[in-house]
């Protein structure tokens, strides 16, 4: 049962870890496209994207738009 807890804790604590950007990471990128927080978090809510970003900002929704592009090319060229 120890053990059990122990993994859990482990892949819990690996889950949950956000990534760090910007001045705080040596100018590093969020993946996917995500906007860098003015504290050099990862992520793409108003608190991420909005006052103070530091890279890769924008109106939110970005990913969202693309995802909804790249679903109507494939829905248009199908056989592609």
């Amino acid at each position: 049962m120890k053990l059990f807890s122990l993994i859990l804790f482990l892949a819990f604590l690996l889950g949950t870890s956000a990534e760090q950007c910007g001045s705080q990471a040596r100018g590093a990128l969020c993946p996917n496209r995500r906007c860098c927080s003015r504290f050099g978090w990862c992520g793409s809510t108003s608190q991420y994207c909005g006052s103070g970003c530091q890279s890769q900002c924008s109106s939110g929704g970005s990913l969202q738009i693309q995802l909804q592009l790249n679903y109507n090319y494939i829905q248009l060229h199908p056989y592609i």
